[in-house]
C-alpha cells in the first residue's frame, strides 16, 4: 500500500512554468539519438516473446545485453497499459487487445534499479498492487529495512494558524531516552512516507550506522474531492506550498507552519533537538524543492539538506548559498533527464557560491526506489553513529 501511495504524488516537472500542465506523452529519445543514455527500441518485442516469458503472470520482464523488455497482460478492452516510475512509457498492444510490450535500451544497465509497475495494476491475492523490481548485478544495494519498528510510529494532528486548517504530522521515534540536547531530527516533505522511511532510519539506527534520529513528516494539502483534468501548478495546493514562486503567500504560510509551529511542538513534546548541525530536511521531487529553499532561507535553523530528484529551478533564487550554508546532498536519475539536469545543476552553483554539495546520480528515475536510497545516503552522511564531519556520500 506504500509503495502505491509513494507513487500517487510523485508529480513536478523540471523547469516547468506554474501554468505549465504535467506532460503525459512518452518523451522517452529514439535510439537513433547517440546521446541518450537510453531509449526505446521500436517494435522491440514479439508477442511469443511476451506470452513466454508472462506464462501465468500478468506482468514480467527479462533483459537481453544492454536491454530490458518488459510484457504484461490486462484485460481486453481496457485502458492502454502504462509504465511507472523509473521509466514512464506506454506498451505497445502486442495482439487484439490483452498483451502489451517495450523494450529500452539502456547504458549501464548492469547499474540500474527500475520499479516494472504497469498500470492499470492488477491486484495479487493480499490486496497490493504487483510491483517487479529490476537491480542490475552493480546497481547500489537497496537500503536496510527494519522487519518491525523498535521505535514507535505515530500520526498527530495539529491546529494550525498558518494554514487556517489541521494537519498531519507522522512521526517516527526512536528506541531509548533522548540525549541531553534532544533527538538529532529530520524534518520531511510528503509525511505520509514517513511510514516508509522510518524502516530504513530504524534498520540503520539498530545496525550502529547513525545515531537515533527523530523523524517528523509534514502531511502535504489535501488533494480537492474531485482533481482537475488538466493539472496546473498555479491551482495545485501541494505545489503552492513547496514551490517557490508559485504563490508566494501560500509558500510563506507553509514556512510559518513549519517554523513557528511544527518545530516548536516536536521540540516541546517530543524532544527534537533545537541544534542546528543536528537538524535536516528531506525530500523528493516538489519535496526537494521545498526542501533546499527552506534551508536556504533558514540557513542558521538547519545544517544538513537531502533531495531526491530535484526539479525547479526557481528554487535557487530563494535565497544566496554562501559557506556559511548547509550541506546539500542531492540526487537524480539518468532515467528522468531533466531532473538528472537540474538537481546536478544545482549542486554546481551550490558548490560554486561556498556551499558543501554533494552529487549522486542513479540509474533509475522518478521513483521510490532512488528517493529511499537518497535518503538513506543523507542520513548516514549527516548522522553518523561516530560524529564527525560530513563526508562524500
Amino acid at each position: 500500500m506504500f509503495r502505491a501511495l509513494a507513487i500517487s504524488i510523485l508529480f513536478t516537472t523540471a523547469a516547468a512554468s506554474a501554468d505549465e500542465p504535467i506532460p503525459r506523452a512518452d518523451d522517452t529519445a529514439a535510439c537513433e539519438d547517440n546521446t541518450a543514455h537510453f531509449c526505446r527500441i521500436a517494435d522491440g518485442v514479439s508477442l511469443a516473446d511476451a506470452l513466454e516469458y508472462l506464462s501465468d503472470a500478468d506482468t514480467a520482464y527479462w533483459t537481453e545485453g544492454e536491454t530490458i523488455v518488459i510484457a504484461a497482460r490486462r484485460p481486453a478492452g481496457g485502458e492502454p497499459a502504462r509504465l511507472c516510475c523509473a521509466l514512464q512509457e506506454s506498451l505497445d498492444l502486442l495482439d487484439d487487445g490483452q498483451i502489451w510490450g517495450a523494450r529500452f535500451w539502456i547504458a549501464d544497465l548492469d547499474q540500474a534499479f527500475i520499479d516494472i509497475n504497469v498500470s492499470p495494476r492488477p491486484e495479487s491475492a493480499d490486496g497490493e498492487p504487483q510491483v517487479l523490481t529490476f537491480r542490475g548485478a552493480n546497481s547500489p544495494p537497496p537500503p536496510p529495512q527494519s522487519a518491525s519498528l523498535n521505535g514507535t510510529l505515530e500520526d498527530t494532528e495539529l491546529v494550525s494558524d498558518a494554514l487556517a486548517m489541521t494537519r498531519t504530522l507522522t512521526i517516527y521515534t526512536p528506541p531509548g531516552q533522548p540525549p541531553a540536547q534532544g533527538w538529532p531530527v529530520v524534518y520531511i516533505a510528503d509525511g505520509r512516507a514517513v511510514a516508509g522511511l522510518a524502516n530504513i532510519a530504524d534498520a540503520l539506527i539498530m545496525s550502529g550506522e547513525i545515531t537515533p534520529v527523530l523523524l517528523v513528516g509534514l502531511w502535504n494539502a489535501p488533494a480537492p474531492p474531485t482533481p482537475p483534468v488538466d493539472f496546473s501548478f498555479s491551482t495545485d495546493s501541494r505545489s503552492q506550498e513547496y514551490l517557490w514562486g508559485v504563490d508566494p503567500d501560500r509558500f510563506q504560510a507553509h514556512q510559518d507552519f513549519l517554523m513557528s509551529e511544527v518545530i516548536p511542538l516536536t521540540v516541546r513534546d517530543y524532544h527534537a533537538t533545537q541544534n542546528r548541525d543536528q537538524r535536516m530536511v528531506f525530500g523528493f521531487s516538489s519535496g526537494a524543492a521545498w526542501a533546499l529553499t527552506t534551508a536556504l532561507l533558514h540557513p542558521d535553523q538547519f545544517g544538513y539538506v537531502t533531495g531526491a530528484s530535484f526539479g525547479w529551478q526557481r528554487a535557487m533564487t530563494a535565497a544566496a548559498a554562501s559557506a556559511g550554508s548547509p550541506a546539500f546532498y542531492l540526487s537524480g536519475g539518468e532515467l528522468e533527464p531533466g531532473f538528472l539536469r537540474d538537481s546536478q545543476n544545482a549542486a554546481e552553483t551550490l558548490s560554486a557560491a561556498g556551499a558543501e554539495a554533494h552529487f549522486q546520480r542513479f540509474v533509475s528515475g522518478h521513483t521510490y526506489l532512488a528517493f529511499s536510497r537518497q535518503f538513506a545516503t543523507g542520513l548516514m552522511a549527516a548522522f553518523p553513529a561516530t560524529p564527525g564531519p560530513a563526508s562524500e556520500p
